[in-house]
């Protein structure tokens, strides 16, 4: 699950504040908006510091197939005519695909694409914190070693590479 929402959280607050956002001037975006499209971002950065979740590439299909499924699941959902609770076709105008049929396709490319980049920079991310971990505990590992551990035990290697 984590492999899923650090990729797409990171995807969404990307492509939410230029694409979705529209700014005004006189009242600034509202407490909801800046937690929920950038504040989790900030979050899953912090806990992607402080834990050591495994991170390869192959996970990479994990976040895509559920941004393959969300884009699935908006054109079904505005094709069948739902609505928001205001009344709305679509969730965000840029995925309206009854009145913006373009941008739709658009934001669903830049999607299929971000996510795996985003996924990308995730696991740059583990690795350099394992690199920096490894550095400031002075612990030598080479290429398919175990890691020492203070309790005696080992540890898997979590930045290698499948």
């Amino acid at each position: 699950m984590h492999n899923i929402s650090a990729a797409l959280v990171f995807t969404v607050t990307i492509a939410f504040w230029p694409s979705v956002f529209q700014p005004d001037s006189e009242q600034p975006p509202s407490y909801f908006t800046v937690s929920s499209h950038g504040g989790n971002s900030v979050y899953v950065l912090l806990l992607l510091f402080i834990h050591r979740v495994p991170r390869r590439p192959l996970h990479v299909l994990q976040p895509a197939a559920v941004a393959a499924l969300y884009l699935c699941f908006t054109a079904v959902y505005t094709t069948l005519g739902g609505t928001t609770e205001h009344g709305h076709t679509a969730f965000y105008p840029v995925l309206d695909w009854h009145q913006q049929p373009t941008a739709a396709a658009l934001f669903a490319f830049d999607l299929v694409i971000g996510v795996p980049i985003s996924f990308f920079v995730v696991v740059a991310l583990a690795l350099a914190r394992e690199a920096v971990w490894r550095r400031w505990k002075g612990v030598k590992v080479s290429q398919g070693e175990q890691a020492p551990l203070q309790s005696g035990g080992t540890q898997e290697r979590y930045d290698t590479w499948p």
